[in-house]
């Protein structure tokens, strides 16, 4: 009788309790890379918990004017977590829209070029690195930005050299040349996003198709130790329609007569009318099971660095999916 009863709490126990403290014990599923580099805009440090598993951060606060003077916050911020510094820091300077400024000051001769390498040597003493973010080099200056990444390198040996540069699915004639890059600086970062942009059509921002098709490129060029795979944190929101747009007399006709609109005329101020219609808004975000995805594309593909845009836009349960060597 003893006997049975011992059996019958055995058998309840492995039913009824042990499921339950596997499911409590088991971890979720997660991927092992050597390096994974997190962004962090100026004014957002707070976004930093020490729950993230960086290795490096990318402090985004830094641009160039045309004379090659360093503007932004070029003071390390103060990032320690629980007393300690557990990661390297970089400083991100950038110059994301004027073509004429970077083809300036990256010309060899410009007197600009010369005191912005001065200026970055002098701010990298704060830093581990510096990371060169220049998404406006114009096509007839990728030797002169080859060049000067070439003497930023030469005048600060000890510190790590990182660029970012655009997501590409096979060989351009822009300025940015994987393989020359890759053979001067320390690690190249690929901006594996923004598929679809604000004025594109609605889309996701970095499909995992269209992921693994950027690394697939992007490790053809460049050795696995330098490569870093960018992913996107954050969504995007698109309008159907947009009316907040200037209107030929004839698109404005058009309104009036199509949504039967009242108007007010004066001559001080011409026509005035107002109208509600309703907006179909399309959107495409990132979350945990999204991006973790696509970082077992890349640790399948071998690639063993990732970095992430930007801290304070992720979903939350994305850092205990990430493990570091």
């Amino acid at each position: 009788m003893k006997k049975n009863i011992f059996c019958s709490i055995i058998l309840f126990l492995a039913v009824n309790i042990l499921p339950l403290f596997s499911q409590e014990v088991q971890s979720p599923e997660t991927v092992l890379f050597r390096e994974t580099w997190g962004y962090l805009m100026k004014g957002e440090e707070k976004f930093l918990t020490g729950r993230e598993p960086f290795t490096d951060i990318c402090y985004f606060s830094a641009t160039i004017d045309r004379s090659g003077k360093l503007i932004g916050d070029l003071i390390p911020p103060v990032l320690s977590i629980n007393g300690e510094i557990p990661f390297r820091l970089h400083l991100v300077i950038s110059e994301l829209s004027d073509y004429s400024r970077t083809h300036y000051v990256l010309k060899p001769k410009s007197p600009a070029r010369k005191k912005l390498i001065a200026a970055i040597v002098q701010s990298s003493k704060h830093y581990d690195g510096i990371q060169i973010d220049f998404e406006s080099v114009p096509k007839d200056a990728r030797w002169h930005f080859q060049r000067f990444l070439r003497d930023l390198k030469k005048s600060m040996p000890k510190k790590i050299i990182s660029v970012a540069l655009p997501a590409r699915r096979s060989a351009s004639t822009d300025a940015y040349d994987y393989p020359a890059i890759a053979r001067i600086v320390d690690r190249v970062i690929i901006m594996a996003y923004d598929q679809h942009y604000r004025t594109s059509k609605p889309g996701p921002v970095a499909a995992k198709s269209w992921s693994r098709a950027v690394a697939e490129y992007a490790i053809s060029k460049i050795p696995p130790k330098k490569l870093i795979m960018g992913l996107p944190l954050y969504g995007r929101a698109w309008q159907e329609k947009r009316y907040d747009k200037a209107l030929r007399f004839s698109h404005i006709e058009h309104i009036l007569s199509n949504y039967n609109i009242a108007k007010t005329e004066d001559e001080e101020y011409g026509i005035r009318f107002e109208f509600e219609v309703p907006v179909r808004v399309i959107g495409y975000y990132e979350n945990a099971a999204s991006i973790l995805a696509k970082l077992k594309v890349y640790a399948s593909m071998g690639i063993t660095g990732v970095s992430f845009w930007r801290v304070g836009q992720e979903d939350k349960n994305l850092w205990e999916r990430i493990w570091v060597q």
